[in-house]
């Protein structure tokens, strides 16, 4: 195996680490934000089906970052486009080249949802 092989697996181990973790520590928001991706399936991985989730890694990194980042709703909108072109390289930027108005109403609606999720998590566990 090549460091470049071991370096993408030893990467897909980290992320697991993290979404597993995160689902553990979170689970109602965890499982909030994976329900908001499966049903606004920015991506098209789950099919029609929004109660299957692809989502679970993304989810993972995601939360992190609303975790530690997160002061808005536009806050949450940026984690989202850059964490969407981190997993999912220029799909993200040909999907806003040919649609930019459906794409960016698309990632908004789902920025005020998963705002909202943690607003309420928040609310429910206070430090």
């Amino acid at each position: 195996m090549d460091k470049k092989e071991e370096s993408k697996q030893e990467k897909s181990r980290r992320h697991w680490a993290l979404a597993t973790r995160l689902e553990q520590e979170y689970n109602w928001l965890f499982t909030r934000v994976s329900h908001i991706l499966a049903h606004r399936d920015p991506m098209g991985l789950t099919l029609g089906n929004p109660s299957r989730t692809d989502y679970y890694l993304e989810v993972g990194t995601i939360l992190a970052r609303v975790l530690d980042e997160a002061k808005s709703p536009d806050t949450v909108l940026s984690i989202l486009y850059e964490e969407f072109r981190s997993w999912f390289g220029g799909v993200l930027d040909s999907k806003l080249e040919k649609r930019p108005k459906r794409t960016r109403s698309l990632y908004k609606q789902m920025s005020e949802e998963i705002w909202a999720a943690y607003q309420q998590w928040l609310a429910e566990n206070p430090k």
